[in-house]
């Protein structure tokens, strides 16, 4: 799927078959021009959860260019579902704030954008 027709904006891109990603994302946005502009992978896993990936700013280190929102990093489950409002089927998030997850697909799109707009906000 194409990442304009996925999400309008081109920074989130979604893996619809398991592969080594991050490699090939640096290369892309490289020869595409468009370095940096990714900020999330998503892919669903073996047990059909959608998982929502940050995308570091370069193949080596535990940086992030957005991380998940901060008051989710390290919840599950009901004590998340507490402090994420209206995204009733989040399932977790990393405490790092590097990947979260959740069985639908939308719910994981709006963990990836909640995350942008605190990002920006905070910058």
């Amino acid at each position: 799927m194409a990442r304009e027709t996925f999400y309008p904006s081109g920074e989130f891109l979604f893996i619809e078959n398991s592969c080594p990603w991050k490699d090939h994302l640096y290369n892309l946005e490289v020869e595409n021009g468009k370095e940096g502009l990714i900020k999330f992978v998503f892919y669903k896993d073996g047990r059909g959860m959608y998982r929502v990936q940050t995308v570091a700013p370069k193949c080596s280190g535990f940086d992030m260019r957005v991380p998940l929102c901060k008051a989710w990093r390290g919840l599950r489950a009901e004590e998340l579902k507490l402090v994420a409002g209206e995204l009733q089927d989040i399932e977790f998030v990393h405490h790092s704030g590097f990947i979260g997850g959740t069985y639908n697909l939308q719910t994981a799109l709006k963990m990836a954008e909640l995350s942008i707009q605190e990002a920006a906000a905070a910058s």
